[in-house]
């Protein structure tokens, strides 16, 4: 009896070990829902040296700002959709209210939208593609959420 409570206890640590390097391993994906204040600045970027992905809601407007930077004679051009999004029923999704794409040929590009909005949490998914040619990379970034 007691050698299958240690067996059980040995496959409940190797599973809570599993899970938390997997949660690290994730945690440091470039891209991953980064917080706005901290820009991307990766190993594996090659043509995006930083975003940055904004939300704010005032008196029903909502003013969606995204922010790329890019390095000068590397990074050739970029483009940028970003989805207004509010939350669903107990969070449990997110549907899109806006969405707007602009292609920048240079190596920095600002993106501001506006959007009408009624009482809810809401935030900005922004898709960067950055091209350095024919080449590209894509990241994705979160807005912090804002409740209005």
């Amino acid at each position: 009896m007691i050698f299958m409570w240690e067996k059980a206890i040995g496959l409940m640590l190797g599973i809570v070990l599993v899970f938390s390097v997997m949660a690290t391993v994730n945690a440091q994906g470039i891209g991953d829902s980064i917080n706005p204040d901290d820009p991307i600045v990766g190993t594996y970027a090659l043509y995006t040296k930083s975003t940055r992905t904004d939300l704010s809601i005032s008196s029903g407007q909502a003013s969606a700002l995204a922010i790329f930077n890019g390095y000068n004679g590397i990074t050739t051009k970029v483009t940028i959709t970003m989805t207004l999004q509010k939350q669903g029923f107990l969070g449990l999704w997110w549907t899109d209210e806006a969405s707007w794409t602009e292609t920048f040929n240079n190596y920095n590009a600002t993106m501001d939208r506006k959007a009408t909005v009624s009482g809810g949490t809401y935030r900005v998914k922004a898709v960067y593609t950055a091209y350095g040619g024919s080449a590209s990379e894509t990241f994705t970034e979160y807005s912090l959420n804002v409740k209005y």
